[in-house]
Formats: structure tokens, sequence, C-alpha cells
């Protein structure tokens, strides 16, 4: 079950990763220069720190409580 647990926790994380790829690919077509390298660099690094992160909190709190809301208002249950 950990493996599998594992292999989900990899696969959302690559998501940002290729989304920030993709980004930052489009930075670099679009100027070619020193600043387009920069600017893509930037962008794959934020893309590693929040792929990191979405995997990481994954595995911790487990991939349905990590994709779902549990906001909850109890309160609002018992109005008179």
């Amino acid at each position: 079950m950990k493996i599998i647990k594992l292999i989900l926790a990899t696969l959302l994380g690559l998501g940002p990763l290729v989304a920030f790829s993709i980004l930052g690919l489009a930075i670099y077509a679009s100027s070619q220069n020193l600043s387009g390298i920069i600017g893509a660099i930037v962008v794959g690094i934020i893309g590693i720190y929040i792929g990191y992160f979405v995997a990481k909190i994954s595995l911790k709190t487990g991939i349905i409580n990590f994709m779902t809301i549990g906001n909850a208002s109890p309160d609002l249950d018992h109005l008179n």
C-alpha cells in the first residue's frame, strides 16, 4: 500500500513541475537572451519547489485528504 501511495504522490508532484517547465520554456522562447534564461531557471526552480511541497504534503496527509476539502460549519447545522 505504501508503494502505491508513493507512486501517486510522485505523479501528483510531477504536475506542477511539468506545468512550470512548460511556462519556463515559453519564457525562454519569447526572449532568447540572458534574461530569458534566468527567467526560465527561476520558474523551473519554483516548479520543483511546488512539486516537492505537493508530494510531501500528499504523502503526509494521504492522497484523498489532500485532494478534498475538509471544511465544515457545525454552527449552521442547528439554526432555529
